[in-house]
């Protein structure tokens, strides 16, 4: 309408920023205790200024720009924000974990790079060579790999009181180590249709013996299929190391 890129700060929603001839690009609040929200604006306009000037493109400056209101809105009254809290800031959201908005936005701009995103999901609770076998296989389907995780809940619901046996923040950072996955997010549903109903990658890649239509989500994405390697499960570990005890 105004033939201009613009970036609009929602408060505890985040921003949104509209530049031309791209989609809206969604960035969720990173805020994790706002104590004032004086001056919030302000940094917000002088990280933007600044990150553009710097070369940086307008989505990566309004992310910047975001987390340094993050960082103003957690202390009292109109405060500066260091580079050394940016910094720190920035390395810790720049990891492989994200969130499901985020990885919305993230396949959004993959697309329109004309990239392939691939996606698989599982609990991954003893990580063994099916699970790298798998997830190699999977990465080569496309670009960009994405691993829906099950959550410790979700993994219980499903498996037993007994399992996890890993917490869902050792699995993810095992598995955020792995050359092979781009991003990680958590669900704890009994099925990731309403992950890939958010993300909408381009291929499911499923271990097992599956037919591609009854892999859920097969109405939203092309499905391959990963054969499961005879003896690799975690549940075969599992007993093998009761029976050694």
């Amino acid at each position: 309408k105004y033939n201009s890129n613009i970036l609009i700060t929602k408060g505890e929603s985040g921003m949104t920023l509209h530049e031309k001839n791209k989609e809206p690009y969604n960035i969720p609040t990173v805020a994790k205790e706002v104590y004032d929200v004086v001056g919030a604006g302000d940094v917000v306009i002088s990280a933007l200024a600044l990150a553009y000037s710097s070369c940086f493109d307008l989505q990566k400056s309004s992310i910047i720009s975001n987390v340094a209101a993050s960082i103003a809105v957690g202390k009292i009254g109109t405060s500066p924000v260091f580079q050394n809290e940016l910094l720190n800031e920035l390395v810790e959201e720049s990891g492989k974990i994200k969130s499901w908005e985020e990885l919305r936005n993230i396949v959004k701009e993959l697309k329109f790079q004309n990239k392939k995103v691939v996606f698989t999901n599982g609990c991954f609770d003893i990580l063994h060579t099916g699970h790298t076998r798998l997830l190699q296989f999977a990465k080569k389907q496309g670009d960009v790999l994405i691993l829906g995780l099950n959550t410790d809940e979700s993994i219980t619901k499903l498996k037993g009181p007994t399992r996890p046996v890993n917490s869902q923040d050792k699995r993810a950072e095992v598995l955020a180590n792995l050359d092979s996955i781009n991003y990680i997010t958590l669900f704890g549903e009994d099925t990731p249709l309403d992950l890939l109903e958010t993300i909408r990658p381009q291929i499911i890649v499923k271990g097992g013996d599956w037919k591609s239509e009854n892999v859920v989500g097969n109405h939203i994405a092309e499905v391959r299929i990963f054969p499961t390697i005879k003896g690799e499960s975690t549940t075969s570990k599992i007993e093998k190391m009761k029976n050694n005890c």
